[in-house]
């Protein structure tokens, strides 16, 4: 039963359960010792046995397979060397036959060859039991049986392959096969019969005695009571020789592991099941001369009998060894737990509080020297019971003291106070000389003073007093290393002691480190003003001080370091929602450049950068230009048009354009790619954004800031969606400015085209065409006729129509110029279709010096030649000239583009409208020159055209009068009009209509005109 010891808990006992004595301990060893060798022998010794059974039964199998095939081979090779003696003796014959068919001949060569069927070496059974000859076309010539002669063998599956000229050298053999005919098991060997020019004339085959092939796989020698050998056809997967077994016929499809691999030209061996459905062992072989498997196989059962035999009397003498080793285990087992009994009991007693009992044994061995050294062992123990209660009432009160100052610095979370109030009850409850606490920095690689008592510790973390952590001559470093604590009672006598000024009395120190399981968190270093001060209970309890500080210090910190994510998390916040305000800004921006200055300049105001700038991608030039920046430096650049070449390889801005991902350098003075601005000296990290809208590259946002490390992935990815809400809105105002440009210009157009539309003369037309010009400031308008008509090259241009803001025309209206060939005249006309922008005639490449200076002297400086052509046809040239260098914008010329077709083929119409008025001012002349009556009717047959003598005949009218009315309006008779049959007149309208309709020419000499007044 249990007694109750002074500790107030229960001491062991010694009435054990029999699983936990040592004395069955020792007998289950003993029975382990002796069966675990011999189960393990046994183990092995079935596992190699059954291999070798196994083996055994493989090489049997193999041995019978491989004598089969050895009496095949030879039978084969007998057969085959008796029908080449035969086929030997009667190829002459047998030629004469094929070549000259004889009825005698035949039966001769029949005779012959039921003489010639050659028995087998005992004399019993023939070899070759029927021959047969046939021809070329398949017909049987001659054969050992009369029946067979004339039968033709077409159809038979050895004739095509026993015909090819393979069997010139190497005779055909015809696997066995089952005769459809008779259901017989057939084989053939065939023999070639040449003439002396080699030709093949036919075929001398032989059947052998295939029986024998069933009678070599039915011996049963080597096989047991269920092992056979068989033969499997390729063809159909048919028995050629019989079962062992009954109920299996030859001609049915059998499968197995072993047929179907050897059937495949495999040979091998295997436990597999069989045929019937039982598990065998299997040694299968590819007969190519036979298209045959051979099978050997035993079943698994019977090959294993003798092998099950010898392991169940393994078994049995290795139970009996085991019964043996538990008996002699027992006796052995009670010597030796006797002694150890009386130890046990010993040590229960003093357990039980009885400090007078001693082991009482005297055994000469390992155990009577345990006994001895427990009874040392028990003296002492009486010795420190004594002395145990003071020396556990002084651990109770540092531990007290240790959790009381825990407890009062384990509930602040501000970590400045709550090492201050640490270090001051630390030195007060232990009654210290000093205290302090050094914590590992955020690299891991010093140790700073964090708090320091009294007037040293001020000073000391005021200094910023700190320990490399790899310092060797430290008590503090060399805790932190160890992560166990360093004690030292006397540091007069200590080489790693440091001295410190500000602690002349120093004379004992123990540095324990602070940790959280094994991560470092600083060390405690306190110090005593006289020597051997710290005892062990001192180090206990200030490690388990230490440990629980470890703990509140770790708290505090993580309590800060969440107020610093709260922080930081609200700092994300903000410059999230100036991102997305930034970006709604944006969006209502469609002035390119405000749009730049307003993203610069929030950028500014919302993150406090050193600076940002834009650059805009040009595309033609393939450089980045400045088009916004912040402050006096981004007005220089951007006033200086500072760019960086696209292709530029050191170019953080350069290569976030070309990799469109953002390039962050937070350490500029480390990398090569960095290029300094003298404008910008205090530029410490930078960060270039591309601009990307769709898969255009706009430009690259970069921006910079004073301190090292500023831009994190949060920033950089808060900047990025800046970056493609100001791609967007770049975008957008972009394409408002070019609606707006295209708007005006369409505004434009559409006015100059009303204007145009509107003109009646030429001069009027040329001002209407350089209305869009004199909406953006003055310059001259010339209009040239090119000449001579027709004329790919222009020999003169004529003034046409002048129009100016400025002045007087250079030339008046009708003077005619020559062109020479270096004239901007001459370049306009090698490719009419583009307008010839002159911004300078003085830097030029269309003219030279004497040209350029006749310009000069008649006051034109820049010149934009238009050309109007119509149908490839030179209708004129528009010259505008300005006074100074000059050159139209893209949507100027883009404007001139539209509207000059339709000014050349105003010009055009105008030509067309005096050469029109030209000839009918010839046709007038012509037709008022003559007394015949002239007149054009319309299809209404109105008057389009009369002269005037017909005028003036039709009652004294001028032609202008009679235009655009009919005969009715002018009083003729309706009878004249219409005709009147009684009195033979046709009328003018029948002689219109035919004239209109029919095209006729009329001649009318007999109508007359009877006027009103009488006359005719």
């Amino acid at each position: 039963m249990s007694v109750k010891a002074r500790s107030g808990k229960t001491t062991p006992t010694t009435n054990l359960p029999p699983w936990r004595q040592i004395r069955w301990a020792l007998v289950f060893l003993f029975v382990a010792l002796t069966a675990v060798p011999l189960i393990a022998v046994q183990a092995i010794n079935i596992i190699e046995g059954s291999q070798n059974a196994r083996q055994m039964v493989f090489s049997q199998l193999e041995s019978v397979a491989e004598l089969k095939i050895d009496q095949i081979d030879r039978w084969i090779a007998a057969n085959d060397i008796a029908l080449d003696i035969i086929g030997a003796a009667l190829n002459d014959p047998l030629v004469a036959l094929a070549e000259s068919p004889d009825e005698d001949a035949s039966q001769a060569l029949q005779q012959r060859m039921a003489e010639l069927i050659v028995p087998d070496e005992e004399g019993e059974t023939p070899l070759l039991t029927e021959l047969f000859f046939y021809t070329t076309d398949g017909v049987i010539r001659a054969a050992s049986s009369e029946s067979q002669v004339g039968k033709i063998v077409t159809q038979q599956p050895y004739y095509a392959p026993s015909l090819s000229e393979e069997t010139l050298t190497d005779p055909y053999i015809q696997p066995p096969f089952y005769d459809v005919a008779t259901g017989d098991l057939t084989m053939i060997f065939t023999y070639p019969i040449t003439n002396e020019a080699g030709e093949l004339v036919g075929v001398l085959a032989a059947k052998p005695e295939v029986g024998f092939l069933g009678e070599v796989m039915t011996q049963r020698t080597g096989l047991g009571e269920t092992g056979e050998t068989y033969l499997v056809s390729l063809e159909s997967h048919y028995l050629l020789t019989p079962s062992h077994f009954e109920g299996y016929p030859l001609r049915r499809a059998y499968h197995s592991e072993g047929i179907d691999r050897a059937l495949e030209g495999e040979s091998g061996s295997g436990l597999y099941e069989g045929y019937r459905g039982t598990r065998v062992f299997g040694v299968y072989r590819w007969l190519p001369e036979l298209q045959a498997a051979l099978i050997a196989e035993e079943e698994q059962a019977e090959a294993f009998a003798p092998f099950r035999e010898v392991t169940a009397t393994t078994a049995s003498l290795t139970g009996l060894a085991v019964l043996v080793a538990a008996a002699l285990g027992s006796i052995a087992a009670i010597e030796l737990s006797r002694p150890i009994n009386a130890l046990t009991e010993a040590a229960v007693r003093i357990a039980g509080g009885d400090f007078s009992k001693r082991a009482k044994v005297r055994a000469r061995n390992e155990i009577g020297v345990l006994a001895d050294t427990f009874n040392m062992m028990a003296e002492r123990i009486q010795d420190l019971v004594t002395t145990l209660e003071e020396r556990v009432a002084a651990r109770t009160r540092d531990l007290e003291v240790a959790v009381e100052v825990s407890r009062q610095v384990s509930t602040i979370l501000d970590l400045d106070r709550l090492l201050t109030e640490f270090v001051e009850l630390t030195k007060e409850s232990f009654n210290l000389y000093h205290v302090h606490v050094y914590l590992l920095d955020e690299t891991g690689r010093t140790l700073a003073v964090q708090a320091g008592s009294g007037e040293a510790g001020r000073i000391l973390k005021q200094r910023g007093h700190h320990i490399p952590l790899n310092t060797e001559h430290s008590l503090v470093a060399r805790a932190a290393r160890l992560l166990e604590p360093v004690v030292i009672n006397d540091v007069t006598q200590e080489p790693d002691f440091l001295p410190n000024p500000l602690l002349p009395k120093t004379r004992s120190e123990m540095a324990i480190p602070l940790a959280v399981g094994d991560q470092l968190v600083g060390v405690l270093d306190v110090q005593a003003d006289e020597p051997n001060h710290f005892e062990k209970e001192d180090v206990q309890a200030l490690m388990v001080l230490a440990g629980q500080v470890a703990v509140a210090v770790q708290n505090a910190s993580t309590f800060t370091e969440r107020e610093r994510v709260q922080a930081e998390r609200e700092r994300i916040r903000r410059r999230q929602e100036l991102a997305y305000e930034l970006g709604r800004q944006l969006t209502t921006l469609l002035d390119p450049e405000a749009l730049l200055r307003e993203t610069v300049n929030r950028l500014s105001e919302a993150f406090e950068y050193y600076h940002a700038h834009v650059y805009l991608l040009d595309e033609e030039e393939q450089k980045l230009v400045v088009a916004e920046g912040l402050g006096e430096a981004g007005r220089i650049m951007k006033e200086s048009g500072h760019s960086i070449a696209l292709d530029v390889e050191r170019s953080l801005v350069a290569r976030a354009a070309r990799s469109r991902q953002p390039i962050v350098v937070n350490d500029v003075t480390g990398d090569p790619d960095h290029l300094p601005n003298p404008l910008l000296p205090e530029t410490r990290a930078e960060v270039a954004v591309p601009l990307i809208f769709g898969e255009r590259v706009l430009g690259v946002l970069d921006v910079q800031s004073r301190l090292t490390g500023h831009f994190d992935e949060d920033e950089v990815r808060t900047l990025q969606i800046i970056a493609n809400q100001l791609a967007v809105a770049l975008s957008n105002a972009r394409l408002f400015r070019e609606t707006e440009s295209a708007l005006l210009q369409v505004e434009g157009l559409y006015q100059a085209g009303q204007a145009l539309i509107a003109a009646q003369d030429m001069e009027e037309m040329l001002r209407a065409f350089a209305m869009p010009l004199w909406s953006k400031g003055k310059c001259d308008a010339t209009l040239f006729q090119v000449g001579p008509d027709g004329s790919k090259s222009p020999e003169w241009v004529e003034v046409v129509a002048y129009a100016s803001e400025t002045g007087t025309p250079p030339a008046p209206v009708g003077q005619r110029f020559p062109v020479p060939n270096l004239s901007p005249f001459s370049k306009l006309a090698e490719n009419p279709d583009h307008i010839l922008l002159i911004p300078d005639v003085m830097e030029s490449e269309h003219l030279d010096e004497e040209m350029a200076r006749r310009f000069l002297r008649i006051n034109i400086r820049s010149l934009v030649l238009v050309p109007l052509v119509v149908a490839d046809e030179w209708e004129g040239v528009v010259a505008f000239s300005w006074p100074e260098p000059h050159t139209l914008s893209e949507e100027d010329v883009q404007l001139y583009n539209a509207l000059t077709p339709q000014m050349a083929t105003l010009v055009h119409n105008q030509h067309l409208f005096r050469e029109v008025e030209q000839s009918e001012r010839l046709l007038r002349s012509i037709i008022d020159s003559t007394q015949d009556w002239i007149f054009v009717k319309d299809r209404d047959f109105r008057y389009v055209l009369v002269n005037r003598a017909f005028a003036e005949f039709y009652g004294q009218r001028s032609p202008e009068e009679m235009i655009g009315k009919d005969d009715y309006d002018l009083g003729t008779p309706a009878y004249l009009i219409e005709g009147d049959p009684e009195r033979g007149i046709r009328g003018f309208r029948t002689d219109d209509r035919a004239v209109i309709e029919e095209g006729k020419t009329i001649h009318n000499p007999f109508d007359v005109v009877l006027w009103p007044d009488g006359s005719e």
